[in-house]
Parts: C-alpha cells; structure tokens; sequence
C-alpha cells in the first residue's frame, strides 16, 4: 500500500513539473510576428476637444508612414491604434484600459492632459506598460511612475523660460495670471509665480483662474484690466480655449503683453480662431514650422501636402514621439529572424524590454526641433522655442535649454 502511494505522489509530482514547464515556456514564447507592430494613443476625437485629438492623429500619421517606408521594426511596419477618451478623465482611463487588455499592446500613449494622465497613471502601473505622453504638468513627474516618460519639456522647465523671458526681455513687472483649473493650468501658473517671486522678487498683481472650456472671459480679463498689469501669461492646454480668449483680450480693450503656454502657439487651431487678434502675442513652444532645420522642414511639408496646413506643436510632439518609440522598439530587440521566419517577443518580457531601452536613450536627433534624451524624471525633452505671431505665422525669437 506504501509503495502505491509512493508511485502514486511520484506521478502527481511529475505531472505538477511537467504542468509548470508547459505553463512556462508558454508564457515566455517568441510567436510569430504579427502583419503590423501595434502602438496605442489615447486623445480625444470626440467631445470639446476633438479639434486637437485629429491634430495629434496627423502627427503620428506622418511619423508612421516615415517609420515604415524605412523598414519598420526589423522589417515589420508599425500602426497606431487610436482610442477615444471623449476629452474626460473618465474617457481616458476606459480608452488605456481597451489599449491595454483588450488589444494587448506593448508600449503605448497616454494623453496630452496632464489631468487625465493622473487618472490613468494607476492603470500604467498596474499593467506594467511604457506609455509617453505629452500633458507637462511637473505634478504628473512627481507621481513617479517607472513606466510613464514624458515626450515634452515639462512645466518647472517651461516656467522658467516663461519667467525669465517676461522680465529679462519683455522688461515687464506688471504681471497678471490666467490659468485654466485643470492639473496643466495650475502647475504651470503655479511654477511661474513661483520663479517670477523667488527670483525677480515679483508679486502678480491678480491671479484669474477659469474653468477648461469657458466660452465667456469676461469677469477675469476686466480684473486683470483693472489690476494695471502691463502683461498677462496665461496658462491653458486647450487651444480652442486660448483662441476665444485671444478675441476677447481684444474685444475689451486691454493694452498689454501676451505671453503663453505652447497651445497659444497653435496655428492650426488656436491662431485660426484667434485671426487678427493673436497677432504680436508671444508662445512657448515645442516646434515651429518656420525653422529651417531638416527634419522640421520635413515634417512641414508632408503636413503641408497632406493637409494643406501647416505643421504645429501639436503634430510635433506625436510626430516625434513616434520616432522615440520606434527607436526604443527597435533597441529593445522585440522582433528576430529565427529560420528565416519573424519573431515577436512575449508580451511582457516586451514591455519591460521597451522600458529600459526609453530609460536608456541618450541624444536622441532624428526628430524635429531637438534632441531627446531620459533624465531622472522620465523627461525626454528639455528645450522650447519662444516664437511671436506675425502675420498668422512663427517669428521664432529664442531657442531655449533647460535642465
């Protein structure tokens, strides 16, 4: 009866190793690769902020069509996957959770809403997925999350040129604030008062905050004219929003400066709205399309051939981010011949593989207006250019570093 049982726990142990080597292998098998390398971004395309959603959507285009007509990822051609956040937090935690579980991707973008990028930081987390995304509120780095790597000059950077350039060159210490109350307006109005205190020894002569969406400006910009602030900088990720508030700055007579965030510095968008009234006013930008460096003259002219517009930041910075990605695909080693036949890594190994190679990028050029490169913070980008309108178009007037 011993020797029974024995035989018996002998099988069932061998069963149990043979089980578990099947599950392992399983889990950790290259498959064949797919026909497309798929790459999640979640925008809106629906709802107030739709406009912006398709800017971003040309960006990625044009970076894909580049991306594969160069071989792909080791002969495999990349696609963009595009889910819906409808503009609200809500929206942006469904759409990473579709990205993330129902299409099983292995790197992908969050949003450019530094609000909605807190809301789905959690999900990043619990999945284990890199995802760049574009929003720049320092408030988003300071959650610390290993997988998130920010594709845009963040705000304490932004803040800084912003600062300086209002009271170094603009002569200016009449200054009013007017920020929109999301995680983006806050941050950036938060950390230009704070530059503008600390090292200038400025106090803002008024503060004025707006709910994202706003259609009347009318009670902040009359206390802002009553104030006698000689210059306003303005902090808001929305470009419609900046372009109704551009009209009304004009409407009601108020004589000053203008010195905003990068989405006053949208032409496709904001500018558009704005016409004739955002003439003289000064951006903070990630890209202009009226440089003359290779790659910004590139991604201008397919933009221009393809859209019949031109290029601005909010094509940039997908356009851009897609190049990242696409270099840290292929660093990371996710696809390989074996026989003659493409091979993709498991998904996991895949996203943790995809990871280190963003940690690891270092001098970065093949984008547009800069290089790229991680530092402590998961930041890949560290310069802007300041540009005036003229004309309907960018007067670039200073490319700026911060680190």
């Amino acid at each position: 009866m011993r020797s029974n049982n024995r035989l018996i726990l002998l099988a069932l142990m061998a069963i149990l190793v043979v089980s578990f080597g099947v599950a392992s292998k399983d889990a950790g098998e290259w498959l064949p690769a797919p026909a497309y390398i798929e790459i999640g971004t979640a925008n809106a395309f629906t709802g107030p902020n739709a406009l912006s959603g398709e800017i971003m959507k040309r960006g990625h285009e044009v970076a894909v069509e580049k991306i594969n007509a160069e071989g792909g990822i080791n002969g495999v051609p990349i696609k963009m996957v595009y889910e819906d956040t409808k503009g609200t937090n809500e929206g942006a935690v469904a759409a990473l959770n579709k990205l993330i579980y129902d299409r099983k991707l292995m790197v992908t973008f969050a949003t450019d809403y530094s609000s909605q990028n807190h809301a789905v930081a959690p999900v990043i987390l619990k999945a284990e997925i890199p995802a760049v995304y574009g929003g720049s509120a320092w408030s988003v780095r300071e959650l610390k999350n290993p997988w998130m790597f920010g594709i845009r000059t963040n705000d304490k950077g932004n803040a800084g040129i912003m600062a300086k350039f209002i009271v170094e060159n603009l002569k200016h210490t009449k200054i009013a604030a007017l920020y929109s109350d999301d995680a983006f307006g806050q941050g950036g109005f938060e950390e230009t008062q704070r530059v503008l205190k600390e090292v200038y020894g400025i106090t803002l002569l008024t503060t004025q905050r707006f709910a994202r969406g706003t259609k009347d400006y009318t009670a902040q910009l009359l206390a802002i004219k009553k104030s006698g602030a000689t210059c306003i900088f303005s902090w808001c990720p929305n470009p419609e929003d900046d372009g109704v508030i551009l009209r009304q700055v004009k409407q009601l007579g108020l004589d000053v400066k203008f010195v905003g965030g990068s989405s006053y510095g949208s032409l496709a968008i904001c500018v558009k709205i704005a016409g004739a009234d955002a003439e003289g006013i000064f951006a903070i930008v990630d890209y202009t399309p009226t440089g003359t460096a290779q790659w910004v003259k590139y991604l201008n002219d397919k933009i221009m051939a393809k859209y019949k517009e031109a290029a601005d930041s909010d094509m940039q910075w997908p356009y851009d981010g897609t190049l990242v990605v696409a270099d840290a695909l292929r660093r990371a080693g996710v696809i390989k011949e074996v026989n003659g036949k493409k091979m993709m890594m498991p998904l996991e190994e895949a996203r943790i593989a995809i990871r280190k190679a963003l940690l690891e990028t270092k001098d970065f050029t093949a984008g547009t207006t800069k290089p790229y490169g991680c530092d402590a913070n998961q930041d890949l980008s560290h310069s802007m250019v300041i540009v005036q309108i003229v004309n309907g178009s960018h007067k670039v007037i200073d490319v700026v570093e911060f680190k």
